[in-house]
């Protein structure tokens, strides 16, 4: 089986598997609450979890689904409401601005 082939079958599956649509939903409130709520509530606990001590497995535990949670989202919801000239608000949903970082107070 040729590697196109099998990268396309492997992408459709990984489509149909997070059942991501086949073309781009524009945002609304029941698109923010079922495709873009999730991923930010992953992010939110991680960052919680980040600022706790002893908490490394719950974080390498929760990383997965907040990944497939946010590609599903970036690849189902049309942020730009369908105007090109605002694609480039799709691509915010996939860059990280940057790591987690825990700060410790003095005296920790």
């Amino acid at each position: 089986m040729p590697f196109a082939t099998l990268a396309s079958f492997a992408a459709s599956s990984l489509r149909n598997a997070l059942g991501v649509p086949s073309t781009k939903i524009p945002i609304d409130g029941t698109t923010f609450v079922s495709y873009v709520l999730p991923p930010l509530v992953c992010t939110f606990v991680a960052a919680l979890l980040a600022v706790k001590p002893h908490t490394r497995a719950g974080r390498i535990a929760l990383w997965p689904l907040t990944t497939l949670l946010a590609l599903r989202a970036a690849l189902s919801v049309d942020m730009s409401l369908g105007r090109t000239e605002q694609k480039i608000l799709d691509i915010d949903f996939v860059l990280a601005k940057g790591p987690l970082v825990r700060h410790l107070r003095p005296g920790e």
